[in-house]
């Protein structure tokens, strides 16, 4: 087995970029194209893509040398 480098795109904090991010995540998170998801959809959209950010941030270099990494559990909601 070989290593293989993966690059993973940065999130930004900026309106244009969790905008993208909501879009991508009812596309291929929720399985709904904007046209037919309901507001239920948009809702679990915009909650997976606010729990990558915080996935983000807690794997952030800075954040694992000051020891400050929490331990990952899976980001849930139940309605």
């Amino acid at each position: 087995m070989t290593s293989v480098d993966l690059e993973f795109e940065h999130l930004n904090s900026t309106v244009d970029a969790l905008r993208r991010s909501i879009s991508n995540r009812l596309m291929y998170g929720v399985g709904k194209d904007a046209v037919t998801a309901q507001p239920r959809d948009w809702l679990h959209a915009v909650e997976l893509a606010v729990c990558d950010r915080l996935v983000a941030r807690w794997h952030h270099p800075a954040a694992i040398r000051t020891g400050r990494q929490a331990r990952l559990l899976p980001c849930r909601w139940s309605f």
